[in-house]
């Protein structure tokens, strides 16, 4: 098992501390790592998927969510011995990128941040431009920003319709369910305002889309196993002639004796015998002629059946990954549209100067994730570290 010193030496230049180190840090959804081992000729890169997993062509699916590299790298070593590797397992794991760091609600500019070791919370919240400046007054001014408080909750119910119609469309996907898509309760009722023949336009358009690219997966998958179907019959047809060949050699074989022991006896010429020892190496050449056209056939069998398998996993992968996206976005679209509907409320309530600044008076903080319950929410600060794959809620402490 090898590990690059790179990955110690990152988390002590940036001083990261206890709170993360290289050799505690459990990976999570949305890790990008780098793997290095027997079966590639260079690092591949893999991402933690939906499920929690790194899928690998040549060893299948393997539990990554909550391991650390150590483990990770131990759990593929013990699946290559358990799939008949037979040489000395080296394997290599490093984090290329982490999850993205998530920044909703109040904040000037929400959305997804790279991840670095000794991220707090003001620091993301400094990266998406501080929190908003609510300076909820009477009049035109309070007017004005009630308007455009609207004009934001109507475009994220839009988003909102359209994320939850991709989802929709890649759950059947990931599931291989029928068409035409249907969307479930859930989903459904997360949509504010739901319009069901918007929404049934939406699907239509989802499912079109789906169809073609199953079409076109059916199409590269029925051409690889006619080719691999053809291969087969080709193969069979060489053994066929192989065996002829096999038994011919050996009626030759005999001949030549029988031709070598009349000539001892005086009883055969010369050019009997040079005929047949022409004839037996002709015989001989045809013969390995065939067998390297068999194995140039098995060989492209071969790499037909890992293109095909690893077609399959990367689709697979891909469906996932932007699955995992897609569900990603509808928590940040789902809690800026509830801020927004909060921010109008207040707008609409006339509450005087109610001023957010980042880490200032007037604004909380929450988190949501995979490690979300390591801090309470009440106890989370401006100096709380955030870890990969977390999603930082800036809000008022003025309820709605």
């Amino acid at each position: 098992m090898t590990h690059s010193l790179f990955k110690i030496a990152l988390f002590a230049t940036l001083g990261l501390g206890t709170a993360l180190s290289a050799q505690d840090y459990q990976l999570t959804i949305g890790d990008r790592l780098s793997l290095d081992y027997n079966f590639v000729d260079r690092p591949k890169e893999m991402v933690v998927d939906l499920d929690g997993n790194i899928r690998l062509p040549e060893l299948g699916s393997l539990r990554a969510n909550g391991q650390s590299l150590d483990q990770v790298e131990e759990l593929i070593e013990s699946r290559m011995l358990q799939n008949g590797f037979s040489g000395i397992p080296t394997v290599s794991l490093e984090i290329q990128e982490y999850a993205p760091v998530v920044v909703t609600g109040l904040a000037e500019k929400g959305g997804q941040f790279q991840f670095f070791p000794g991220m707090t919370v003001g620091v993301a919240l400094a990266m998406a431009g501080g929190s908003n400046g609510l300076q909820t007054t009477t009049g035109p001014q309070a007017e004005i920003a009630s308007m455009a408080a609207q004009r934001r909750s109507v475009d994220f119910a839009s988003q909102i319709a359209a994320t939850a119609v991709q989802i929709t469309r890649l759950e059947a996907d990931r599931d291989n369910t029928a068409l035409p898509l249907v969307m479930s309760d859930a989903l459904r009722q997360s949509i504010p305002g739901a319009d069901d023949a918007v929404i049934a336009n939406h699907l239509r358009g989802e499912s079109e889309i789906l169809e073609n690219d199953r079409a076109t997966a059916e199409e590269l998958l029925a051409n690889w196993d006619k080719a691999l179907s053809d291969s087969a019959n080709q193969i069979a047809l060489l053994d066929d002639r192989i065996d002829l060949k096999q038994e011919l050699i050996a009626q030759l074989e005999v001949e030549l004796d029988k031709a070598n022991a009349l000539k001892q006896q005086g009883l055969s010429t010369n050019t009997r015998t040079i005929n047949a020892v022409q004839r037996l190496a002709d015989e001989r050449e045809d013969f390995l002629a065939l067998q390297t056209t068999k194995l140039t056939i098995a060989r492209a069998v071969s790499q037909t059946q890992i293109t095909r398998t690893n077609f399959i996993s990367n689709r697979k992968r891909d469906v996932l990954e932007a699955l995992q996206a897609a569900r990603i976005r509808m928590d940040f679209l789902q809690q800026s549209y509830r801020l927004t509907l909060s921010e109008i409320a207040i707008l609409y309530g006339g509450i005087e100067n109610l001023s957010a600044v980042t880490g200032g008076p007037g604004l909380s903080f929450a988190l949501s994730g995979p490690r979300a319950d390591r801090i309470a929410e009440g106890e989370i600060t401006e100096a709380t570290p955030l870890f990969p794959g977390d999603i930082l809620v800036v809000k008022t402490d003025i309820g709605s």
